[in-house]
């Protein structure tokens, strides 16, 4: 059955920080390591192909520069958000 006034929404929790080796990001639908700046890019186009609301831990979590970066390019957008690792509480 449909319900009227309920939406569904898309995000990731990408958790790039396990993504991330020697300043480059490896997923693996990918032959080569991603820059943050090409790694932002790649958010930004999934973002428009699958109407995405929601991107967690798109970065490693000293990556500042990149989340602010991110935040400049999408965050009008759509919700970047982070949580701290169970290694840091």
């Amino acid at each position: 059955s449909s319900d009227l006034g309920v939406d569904v929404f898309t995000g990731l929790d990408c958790a790039a920080s396990s993504l991330i080796k020697d300043k480059k990001y490896y997923l693996k639908d990918k032959q080569q390591g991603m820059s943050a700046d090409d790694l932002s890019d790649y958010y930004s186009s999934l973002a428009t192909e699958y109407s995405i609301l929601l991107i967690e831990d798109p970065f490693a979590e000293d990556s500042f520069g990149d989340w602010q970066s991110l935040t400049s390019k999408v965050g009008s957008t759509i919700y970047i958000a982070g949580d701290r690792s169970e290694e840091r509480r």
